[in-house]
């Protein structure tokens, strides 16, 4: 039996054999470079993999799984992502997290290097100086090993109040205990500021990885939106040049090639929307109604309708985009910028603006039951999130709750 090979990315399966009887849609795959997986369906995982929270054997439906360093019996350590979008913004905080830690704690580490040739060079530490300096800097590490909980750090951490007692517990001085403490400081920091490079490089991988497999359904949700609006002035009022069957049959051709990676598309949230199956049903109906006779002439409306569908997709996009920064922003902890504020409030503006000349736009046609409840429901859950830019504060955590809840939409209606 030949290797199974993943449609969208092309890469092999884990055990490069069909785990399940259908070949086609209940298989996990990995990016050996990027150690990325997504699931395509709901399936069993074999052992399973760990998380911070257990053994899982199973993930839902097109959820990401990323592989970190390491196994725990046998099993791999992995973090299990709902959807793309999440997996996006959780490499990305992560990419943020080492971004700050690494420098952090390359200076910690001098720090501990510093303390350590102190201990050498100050005549058994009795320049007061000399010593108010070393505390400082060993003070500093132990704040630093509080915040986490590393291992290393914790060791690094526990080193370092030893490190402080510079006399026995006869009131002698001890200089070499104290080096020996500090010496175990310079270790676990060296450790543990290796595992960050490993783990920054790995984070920096995956998070590209997410981002480009985004980019990818992005782009060719654009292209069809685009492919689409260059086919309808076949049905322009007035043209000179009128659309006749055979040109209608290479019409059909080009919309089979529009539709091809878009039911590729396995990776949820676009795995769990109603209006991507009901996309892909619209482009079958397009190109049937292409080929037939009594029919290709009629098809200007549906090619339209579908456009509708491809627009909210795009919105879905740029919602996507404009929930990283609230999202990093509670994340941390901490409170928009005034520029964030006006970035946000601009974006949401025009969303809702958007939304409303559909809806506007849907309420003259005879739009699907589907694509009507998604953007009602879109413009009344988007001007929610445009009042709270009317406030005089401006809360992250309520900003990413509701553009979160914007999105939710697409997986129900």
């Amino acid at each position: 039996m030949k290797p199974a090979i993943n449609p969208v990315t092309g890469t092999r399966s884990i055990d490069e054999q069909v785990p399940m009887v259908d070949q086609q849609r209940l298989l996990v795959f990995i990016d050996r470079k990027t150690e990325v997986v997504t699931c395509v369906d709901t399936l069993e995982l074999g052992p399973g993999v760990h998380t911070h929270i257990g053994i899982h054997d199973r993930v839902p439906l097109g959820a990401v799984i990323v592989r970190t360093r390491g196994a725990k019996g046998g099993i791999p350590i992995c973090v299990v992502y709902r959807d793309l979008l999440r997996a996006m913004r959780g490499e990305g905080y992560a990419e943020d997290y080492y971004d700050e830690e690494i420098p952090t704690l390359t200076m910690a580490l001098g720090d501990a290097h510093w303390a350590l040739q102190a201990v050498h060079d100050s005549d058994d530490l009795r320049d007061p100086e000399m010593v108010a300096e070393r505390e400082e800097r060993l003070i500093a590490i132990i704040r630093l090993a509080a915040e986490g909980s590393s291992e290393y750090k914790e060791r690094a951490g526990a080193n370092a109040e030893r490190a402080l007692q510079l006399l026995d517990k006869l009131g002698r001085g001890n200089p070499m205990a104290a080096a020996m403490a500090n010496w175990g400081v310079t270790v676990q920091l060296d450790k543990q500021l290796l595992q960050a490079l490993g783990a920054g490089a790995r984070v920096s991988k995956s998070h590209l990885a997410i981002v480009q497999a985004l980019t990818r359904i992005w782009e060719s949700i654009r292209h069809a939106d685009i492919e689409l609006a260059s086919m309808g002035r076949w049905w322009s009022p007035g043209r000179k040049q009128p659309l006749d069957l055979a040109q209608a049959v290479r019409l059909a051709s080009r919309v089979e090639r529009i539709a091809a990676p878009l039911k590729l598309i396995h990776a949820a949230p676009y795995a769990q929307m109603p209006l991507m199956l009901v996309l892909a049903d619209q482009l079958d109906e397009l190109g049937r109604m292409l080929c037939d006779e009594e029919r290709f002439m009629n098809a200007g409306p549906l090619v339209h309708l579908i456009r509708e569908s491809l627009g909210l997709l795009l919105i879905h996009r740029r919602l996507a985009q404009a929930l990283i920064v609230p999202a990093k922003a509670r994340r941390f902890k901490r409170a928009f910028t005034d520029i964030e504020v006006q970035k946000l409030n601009d974006d949401v503006h025009t969303l809702l603006t958007e939304v409303r000349v559909m809806e506007h736009s849907l309420s003259l046609g005879n739009p699907g039951l589907i694509s009507s409840r998604l953007v009602v429901g879109l413009s009344e859950a988007l001007y929610g999130v445009f009042r709270q830019f009317q406030a005089d504060e401006v809360s992250p955590e309520k900003v990413y709750e509701g553009l979160q809840g914007v999105l939710d939409l697409y997986k129900t209606h």
